[in-house]
């Protein structure tokens, strides 16, 4: 397969990803998940639910965050619907799953870098560096993957 027509695929699956993105109501609704949240999630998707104090200790060791800080963090994170508190031990819950942060930082990332179009990504992506055919073929799987998923 040519490098152009693993390109033109590219960006056919990235209109259809778009399109599907511009289709969304959740896209007027979404919003950006800063640094400091996704530190909170990823301890929770990486270690499951979690009283807010085990947060805030495990934060102040990577992080060297106070206590209030991780609080006021989570209590941001609950507002945005990131996470919930389930009974009164404040047990942290992600209601927001990985995929589907990651899906929505994606959205993001082409809305607002580039401009919402998908043949200005694939134009980035093939001449910012240089792709071998087998990287080009493994990019095409992995969204058609995404696709599936959807």
């Amino acid at each position: 397969m040519s490098i152009n027509r693993l390109l033109n695929e590219i960006t056919f699956e990235f209109n259809s990803i778009l399109s599907n993105f511009r289709d969304s109501k959740e896209e007027t609704t979404m919003r950006k998940i800063y640094d400091s949240e996704l530190k909170i999630l990823q301890l929770l998707w990486n270690e499951g639910n979690m009283p807010a104090r085990d947060l805030a200790n495990r934060l102040k060791k990577s992080t060297n965050w106070k206590k209030t800080t991780t609080y006021t963090i989570i209590n941001r994170c609950i507002n945005k619907g990131l996470i919930e508190r389930l009974g009164n031990d404040f047990i942290c819950h992600a209601v927001l799953t990985k995929e589907e942060a990651q899906k929505q930082e994606f959205k993001i990332l082409v809305t607002r870098m580039f401009d919402g179009s998908s043949n200005s990504l694939a134009t980035s992506l093939s001449s910012k560096s240089k792709m071998t055919t087998s990287q080009i073929e493994k990019l095409c799987h992995m969204i058609s993957e995404f696709i599936e998923d959807d």
